[in-house]
């Protein structure tokens, strides 16, 4: 029996020991930082539909940090994003892209697309343009 509670005993030394390091964090400059944020450029921006526009994402923090971020689309009925932050304007209204930490996706910041469509002018000007091709 002493054999047993042994064995028992050393399961659980062995259990809780696994458990430490398992749920142990690594001691690097993101740990001991609060100061990481993400800037994303433009702040404001406004593309017409069928449109592309490219944001980009800085990671500020302490020094040598982690520029990787994974973009993607809130609203993607109205703007889409893919990896490397090109935004293509899918239809009039305003969509939501986040630009979230590679690291900690818990760590995002997002800007708001705004999609217009043409100007009436531009539309009007266009088929007048492809008309005269068509005329050639």
């Amino acid at each position: 029996m002493a054999a047993t509670h042994l064995s028992i005993r050393s399961l659980a030394f062995v259990g809780i020991a696994c458990l430490v390091v398992a749920c142990k964090k690594d001691p690097g400059p993101v740990e001991s930082s609060p100061y990481i944020d993400i800037v994303i450029t433009p702040p404001t921006p406004v593309v017409q539909v069928g449109g592309q526009i490219t944001l980009t994402a800085r990671v500020t923090g302490p020094a040598g940090i982690s520029q990787g971020v994974v973009w993607s689309a809130i609203d993607p009925e109205f703007a889409t994003v893919n990896n490397s932050g090109v935004v293509t304007a899918v239809a009039e209204g305003s969509g939501r892209i986040r630009a979230a930490w590679a690291l900690d996706p818990e760590i995002y910041r997002q800007v708001e697309v705004q999609v217009t469509v043409r100007p009436v002018e531009e539309e009007a000007a266009q088929r007048a343009r492809s008309e005269r091709k068509g005329e050639r």
